[in-house]
C-alpha cells in the first residue's frame, strides 16, 4: 500500500469501526469484521428542499 502526502485514506466501514485503504486502487479490508471493497465517493452533491 502507499500513501500519498496529505491525503486521508480513511474509510468508515459497515460495522462502524474506520479502516485504512490504499491511495492508487481505494481498496480495504476492514481488520475487525474483514468487510472488503472499493471505495466510491462522489464529486458533486446535488441536494434541495425546503422546510429547514
Amino acid at each position: 500500500m502507499s500513501k500519498k502526502t496529505g491525503e486521508a485514506n480513511v474509510v468508515m466501514v459497515k460495522c462502524g469501526k474506520h479502516t485504512c485503504y490504499d491511495g492508487e486502487e481505494k481498496r480495504f479490508i476492514c481488520s475487525w469484521c474483514g468487510g472488503s471493497g472499493k471505495v466510491q465517493a462522489a464529486e458533486i452533491f446535488d441536494i434541495s428542499g425546503g422546510g429547514f
